[in-house]
């Protein structure tokens, strides 16, 4: 339960303090009825009282664990998100770097970040292939409403035509698999 570590009673007070006295005055008045004027059919026999006290504590017990377990339920979904949250900011920090038409500054290793975001060729599609190979071998960036291209031909006029290994040959469709 999540409660505030100043609890102030007197702030309780203001809040319950109309039905806490309407019950006083009632208790109060069934009391002198039944103290002055004797009327014995007042007084009730406790059992059912208990009886519904028990009832009603088991009662709110299962509300409680029900709403426990409605908590429980999203801390761990939001846990989740958080983490997936991190995971992928994790992913966009590393593969920012190694990738595009940035220098490699990865020394020997694969840029895999292009190895993932790069579809097999379709050796059916002789169109679709030639066009891969040559902006491999051209080093033209792709160009159209979601990319925007090399205005300025740095990928043409700083960089060499990149080194493909085996899965990068096949991948591209210099290669058949």
């Amino acid at each position: 339960m999540i409660v505030k570590q100043n609890l102030n009673p007197i702030k309780i007070w203001t809040y319950t303090k109309v039905p806490m006295l309407i019950s006083i005055a009632w208790s109060f008045s069934v009391w002198l009825c039944f103290y002055i004027t004797g009327w014995e059919y007042l007084a009730i026999n406790f059992t059912p009282i208990g009886v519904l006290g028990s009832a009603l504590a088991i009662f709110v017990a299962f509300r409680n664990n029900a709403a426990y377990g409605r908590w429980w339920e999203a801390r761990t979904l939001w846990g989740g998100i958080v983490n997936s949250s991190r995971v992928l900011s994790r992913l966009i920090i590393t593969f920012t770097d190694s990738h595009g038409i940035r220098a490699n500054r990865s020394g020997d290793k694969v840029r895999i970040a292009q190895y993932i975001s790069m579809m097999p060729a379709e050796e059916d599609n002789e169109e679709l292939k030639n066009w891969r190979v040559n902006s491999w071998k051209d080093r033209v960036a792709p160009s159209g409403y979601a990319f925007p291209g090399d205005p300025r031909k740095f990928e043409q006029t700083r960089y060499e035509t990149a080194n493909l290994s085996d899965l990068g040959k096949k991948l591209l469709g210099v290669d058949k698999w």
